[in-house]
């Protein structure tokens, strides 16, 4: 497998993706450390061919078109694969921006504030399978 380990010697993190249907190819996700920031790819466990699993320059674009969210905010949170927690369907993802909870539907491009209290403390928080 080739993105075993990276050229600074560290071993990327892999899991299982859930939304994989049957009849497809076993499929990983995997966060790779490229030029100073992570990536998250799509890794077809039988062949070891990776795709990006999204990109960070739309879901820049998708958070800054936010009200009030600026622009360099927006940049770092997309670029932060740490912070992306995932549904059950690996379509959407829930991360956290000063103190507020932000949706992001990976296949639409849609981003949403969820939350608007920064006051609350907010520990795992996930989305429900309902999608709420």
């Amino acid at each position: 497998y080739s993105g075993a380990i990276d050229q600074y010697g560290a071993i990327p993190r892999l899991r299982w993706l859930r939304s994989v249907k049957p009849g497809e190819p076993p499929t990983l996700l995997e966060t790779r450390y490229e030029n100073k920031t992570s990536v998250l790819y799509r890794v077809d466990a039988r062949t070891g061919a990776a795709t990006p699993f999204y990109s960070p320059v739309a879901l820049e674009f998708a958070l800054a078109a936010l009200p009030a969210m600026p622009r360099d905010v927006a940049k770092r949170a997309a670029q932060n694969t740490s912070a992306l927690r995932l549904d059950d369907s690996d379509r959407r993802a829930l991360f956290e921006i000063a103190g507020d909870l932000y949706v992001y539907d990976f296949a639409s491009g849609n981003c949403a504030r969820v939350t608007e209290n920064d006051r609350e403390i907010r520990t795992d928080a996930t989305i429900a399978p309902d999608g709420r």
